[in-house]
């Protein structure tokens, strides 16, 4: 009977101890959970991180305007107050830098919707519909190079000396889009039938739907015409 009764102590601050772990360990989890809510920020539109007034719908439709767009890694949204009422009372404007361009104009109403956006004298988004994308008049860096290559192999084929051309790297070159063209610019140095070394400068103009070249000028002659 004694020894019963010294287990009985035991069990009981046993079944104290576990009582306590669960508590333990059922308050920390809450914590934890509460701590987890407090670190993780409420999910808001690319537009309302910039553009704090506006509200979470607000910000989402104009993130819709400018995905529709093409305008996509989005790096900064400011306001500039000398584009403000550009085009009618109450409208304000902000220059939007992303990855494939660091100057679209973006105009809101007053009630913050878009009303306009920009890039290059060329209208994106007006009247409440989508009429470009930003592709339309930039290059991505592929884009880029293959068009340089394409040029240099033409280039190169009306060359006295083609193998000791030499071009420069494709930050030198330019590469521009309108509505309907694309028009590569460049330079090349190369032996003349002398073996005198001489730089050339040349422009290529393709046409947007077709890829073809329309125009091919090779130091101011032109080579290719349609």
């Amino acid at each position: 009977m004694k020894r019963k009764g010294c287990l009985i102590p035991l069990i009981a601050i046993l079944i104290i101890i576990i009582v306590l772990i669960v508590i333990m360990v059922t308050v920390g989890t809450q914590n934890n959970t509460v701590s987890n809510k407090k670190d993780s920020p409420d999910s808001t539109s690319i537009s309302k991180e910039y553009i704090k007034s506006l509200t979470e719908e607000q910000g989402k439709e104009i993130d819709t305007v400018l995905s529709k767009c093409g305008i996509e890694n989005i790096s900064s949204i400011e306001h500039d107050k000398l584009l403000d009422n550009a085009h009618k009372k109450d409208e304000t404007g902000y220059r939007i830098m992303c990855d494939r361009a660091d100057n679209v104009i973006l105009y809101l109403d007053k009630k913050m919707k878009v009303y306009l956006l920009i890039y290059a004298d060329n209208k994106l988004y007006s009247k409440g519909k989508v009429k470009y994308t930003l592709q339309d008049f930039t290059f991505s860096t592929k884009e880029a190079s293959d068009y340089m290559i394409s040029c240099q192999d033409k280039v190169k084929a009306i060359l006295k000396s083609p193998k000791s051309a030499d071009f420069p790297n494709i930050t030198e070159w330019s590469f521009s889009k309108t509505k309907k063209k694309i028009i590569v610019q460049g330079y090349v140095d190369a032996e003349n039938s002398f073996g005198a070394e001489l730089r050339s400068e040349f422009q290529f103009t393709f046409d947007k739907k077709t890829n073809s070249i329309q125009s091919f000028i090779f130091d101011g002659q032109e080579q290719i015409k349609n």
